[in-house]
C-alpha cells in the first residue's frame, strides 16, 4: 500500500512539474515573440485530451473520458498569461466540448469516432504494412466527422471551431 501511494504522489509530482516545464516554455515563446516587436499574441489552450479518438476509442467512442490534463494545463497557462493584455488565450477546451459533447448531432454526426481509422489500436492512420496493404480505414463523408484522426480535427472540424473564435480574435486585433 505505501509503494502505491509513493508511486501516486511521485506521478503526480512529476505530472505538475512536466505541465509547468511545457507552460514555462510557452511564456518564454510569448516573450520572445514580444521582445521582435509583435503586439499581439494568440495562445491555444489545450483542446479536452480525453475527448480526442485516442481516448476515446476503448469506449467505442461514446464519450468523453476524464482528462485531468487539459485543466491542469489551461489553469496554469492562464493564470502565466491572464494579466498580459498584449496576449489573447484562446480557449479551445470550452470550443471543442460545446461542439463534440452535446447529445444532439447537429454539427457532426461523429463526435468522437476519427474519419482516418487505424485498423490496429496501436497503429496510425496512413499506416501502411511491409507490402504496401493499407492498415487503416478512411470514411467517404469527412464533412460529417469532427475528427480527421487520433486527435486532429477535419477541415469541417476547424471550420466549426473557427466559426466560434473568428469573432473574438477579430475584435481583439481590431479588425
Amino acid at each position: 500500500m505505501k509503494l502505491i501511494m509513493c508511486f501516486r504522489c511521485c506521478w503526480i509530482v512529476a505530472f505538475a512539474q512536466y505541465i509547468s516545464n511545457v507552460t514555462d516554455g510557452i511564456v518564454d515563446g510569448v516573450r520572445k515573440l514580444q521582445d521582435l516587436g509583435v503586439g499581439a499574441v494568440l495562445v491555444n489552450l489545450l483542446p479536452p485530451l480525453g475527448c480526442a479518438p485516442l481516448n476515446t476509442r476503448a469506449d467505442n467512442y461514446a464519450r468523453c473520458e476524464k482528462d485531468k490534463i487539459t485543466g491542469a494545463h489551461n489553469k496554469r497557462l492562464t493564470h502565466k498569461l491572464r494579466d498580459d493584455d498584449s496576449v489573447l488565450l484562446l480557449d479551445l477546451n470550452a470550443v471543442f466540448k460545446g461542439i463534440v459533447t452535446p447529445k444532439t448531432e447537429k454539427l457532426f454526426y461523429h463526435r468522437h469516432t476519427p474519419c482516418c481509422e487505424s485498423i490496429d489500436e496501436s497503429g496510425f492512420c496512413g499506416q501502411v504494412d511491409g507490402e504496401g496493404n493499407l492498415e487503416y480505414t478512411l470514411c467517404d463523408r469527412p464533412y460529417k466527422y469532427f475528427y480527421w484522426d487520433s486527435t486532429n480535427p477535419t477541415q469541417a472540424g476547424w471550420k466549426a471551431v473557427m466559426e466560434q473564435l473568428e469573432g473574438p480574435i477579430r475584435e481583439y486585433l481590431g479588425i
